[in-house]
């Protein structure tokens, strides 16, 4: 006697999850049509591009079936010969790798070092992922963030996430990180097809200012650099609905951390129908007023799917890198996360305000362009610039890397620039003792200055990859005498971004805030000083100042403006911008990434300020010691350069060049 269909189906579906996809397939194509089109596939499973969706996602991805396989044997026998990195990976996940970057090869590299370098550096991520411990049973309970099934019309894949008791504690956020992060494995393996980019729906409905208190700096900075920079994903957009004011706050705190392309992505909802132009509304779950099922059963059915990669999982754990066998320097991890030694877990969280965000993605390959760096290349001119530099006796033998590759890059790659450029900058810590001695800002005239005016650098960097600065007084009564002092902390904060931006920025852009401006600044203003604090930023820095913006303008501007255009070269005169309204500022620097005096979302500039102060003070024994890395002058091949005639001190003042 056959089996009736009912128990065909039934059996499939208790089954099919021990079955391969391929058998599953087959025992599908052996049933009638009719039972096919009964069949309710496990709701865990994920559903996979096929048709015109599949071909469209193969063109958005650079998909070349006809070469593909040869891309993925190029990744594995790079990975057999990288020491640091396992030998082996598997096929679907490198393929799923390839397809989130675009089929570059170089970039898939990186990001594949960068995953498994984060699989050592974040252990709190990626130890005990065993979805049956109790800390992380706790989080299940209280927050569900399930992949939906279904693809949009256009292959996206959409995750939802949400709270749900109001009252409920905050759970530890490193577990909640875990989790996310832990389905994100299991799609690397799953999505055998690829998706065309994900979509997050952030429901805020429950979130309290307890729970965004527990979010702290550190972990949510780890967690982006691993979503970001370690896994293959393609972050379409970010939803937020079911809004508070407390919302605000929260995107306002992660913003800074972003890509600029990120920020753009993101759309908060005052009403979820808004939500729905961006994809069909049937595809969510039925309390969203879609057709996918309950929340709840798609939250249980990824909750029962992590259980069965228990053991995969517990494997998974030594799949990472080892740093004592990476080729050349290990991984910093403090530096990794722009965390400094007086950051780590010990009850300090890190002041991101201080932190530098570093050029990724798009950014970094544009950057590279635009500085002329060839990464293939590079390694060898910096050789050069170290073989140099030992050749000359009145230049220090040794100088770090790290700094030696930022003035390549400030040169434009030009060797002969870039030695020009650090013999000057060896020279002017000799011939500028007030700028470059008693560097410590916890003396009390620094101390008393920081107290008056305000010149950090901000965190983040423009869509173009570059870096602002703003400065302000705050003190009309500000004593023009402690110009001098004024300019070493300035060159002091350069010095540490000599140091800190370690993969290179795309120029400088400053904002002067001139509201404490007055005639009797302006009088007191000393054009020695001005002239030696010009020559330092400009030939002994790997400086390519873009923009300088000047706001909160009185009468006064012009006459400074005035006052300071005879030392710059007519490149430099067409890059000062003074602005009537901050409207117009907004044109040149996105509004979102300013301090909130300045009506953006990048925090108070005087917190920023002052975790740089904290920052300059931490660095104290490192400035004492870079006292003596100066040129002298005695062992200088030739004629010694006479300081005078470098500043123009007799009153013609030397024509000085920027790029």
């Amino acid at each position: 006697m056959e089996p009736s269909p009912r128990f065909l189906i039934s059996n499939f579906q208790k089954t099919s999850k021990t079955l391969r996809p391929s058998d599953r397939v087959t025992i599908v194509e052996n049933l009638s049509c009719d039972l096919v089109f009964n069949f309710k596939a496990p709701e865990m499973t994920l559903e996979q591009p096929a048709g015109e969706m599949w071909k469209k996602i193969r063109e958005e991805l650079n998909e070349n079936v006809d070469t593909r396989d040869k891309d993925l044997e190029h990744i594995k026998e790079w990975l057999k010969k990288e020491p640091h990195l396992p030998d082996e990976f598997d096929d679907q996940r490198i393929m799923t790798f390839l397809r989130g970057c675009k089929f570059s090869l170089e970039k898939t590299k990186r990001k594949l070092d960068m995953y498994f370098t984060m699989r050592t550096a974040v252990p709190e991520f990626f130890t005990n992922r065993d979805v049956t411990l109790p800390e992380l049973q706790e989080i299940l309970k209280i927050v569900q963030m399930p992949p939906l099934p279904g693809l949009t019309p256009d292959g996206r894949r959409v995750v939802l996430m949400r709270g749900m008791d109001k009252d409920a504690q905050t759970p530890n956020v490193a577990d909640a990180f875990k989790l996310a992060l832990m389905m994100g494995d299991m799609r690397l393996k799953e999505e055998t097809e690829g998706v065309a980019g994900d979509i997050y729906v952030l429901d805020a409905s429950v979130a309290t200012p307890t729970h965004f208190a527990k979010f702290t700096p550190t972990l949510v900075k780890k967690f982006l650099v691993c979503v970001q920079e370690a896994y293959p994903v393609k972050l379409k957009q970010v939803h937020i609905i079911n809004v508070s004011p407390l919302v605000d706050k929260i995107v306002n705190f992660v913003k800074p951390f972003l890509k600029e392309k990120i920020r753009d992505r993101i759309f908060i909802h005052g009403d979820a129908n808004d939500l729905y132009k961006h994809f069909p509304q049937e595809m969510m779950p039925s309390e969203y007023g879609g057709k996918a099922g309950p929340m709840d059963d798609l939250h249980n059915a990824w909750v029962k799917k992590m259980e069965e990669y228990k053991a995969w999982f517990a494997e998974q754990e030594d799949v990472k890198a080892n740093e004592a066998l990476r080729p050349g320097k290990p991984t910093n991890y403090d530096e990794l996360f722009g965390i400094d030694d007086s950051t780590h877990q010990n009850g300090s969280e890190i002041k991101m305000a201080a932190t530098l965000v570093q050029p990724s993605g798009e950014i970094w390959e544009k950057i590279r362009i635009e500085l002329k760096e060839d990464v293939n290349t590079r390694d060898r001119d910096l050789q050069h610039m170290k073989e140099w530099l030992r050749k000359q006796p009145h230049l220090p033998d040794e100088w770090d890397e790290g700094r030696m590759m930022t003035f390549l890059r400030g040169c434009s790659f030009s060797l002969e620039k870039c030695k020009r450029k650090l013999d000057m900058y060896f020279t002017m810590r000799a011939a500028c003792p007030e700028f470059f001695t008693k560097r410590d800002v916890r003396r009390l005239e620094l101390k008393d200055l920081m107290s008056r005016a305000q010149g950090p650098p901000l965190s983040g960097l423009t869509p173009n990859g570059r870096r602002v600065t703003v400065c302000r007084g705050l003190d009309k009564n500000l004593d023009m005498n402690q110009l001098n002092d004024a300019f070493k902390v300035a060159l002091m904060i350069g010095d540490v971004r000599l140091k800190e931006e370690k993969e290179g920025v795309g120029g400088d852009i400053y904002i002067l805030d001139a509201s404490v401006v007055s005639p009797s600044h302006l009088a007191k203003l000393s054009p020695t000083a001005i002239k030696k604090f010009l020559i330092c930023v400009q030939e002994a820095y790997p400086v390519k100042l873009k923009e300088v913006h000047v706001v909160n303008t009185s009468p006064v501007i012009e006459k400074i403006v005035n006052f300071v255009k005879p030392f710059l070269k007519d490149k430099i005169k067409n890059r000062i911008f003074i602005h009537s309204n901050l409207s117009e500022l907004y044109n040149y620097v996105p509004k979102e990434m300013l301090p909130e005096e300045y009506g953006g979302n990048g925090g108070s500039l005087s917190d920023i300020n002052e975790a740089w102060m904290k920052k300059l003070e931490e660095y104290t024994d490192w400035f004492k010691a870079e006292e003596s890395v100066i040129a002298v002058e005695a062992l200088r091949p030739g004629k010694p350069t006479n300081y005078d005639e470098l500043f123009g001190i007799d009153g013609s003042f030397r024509q000085l060049s920027i790029d």
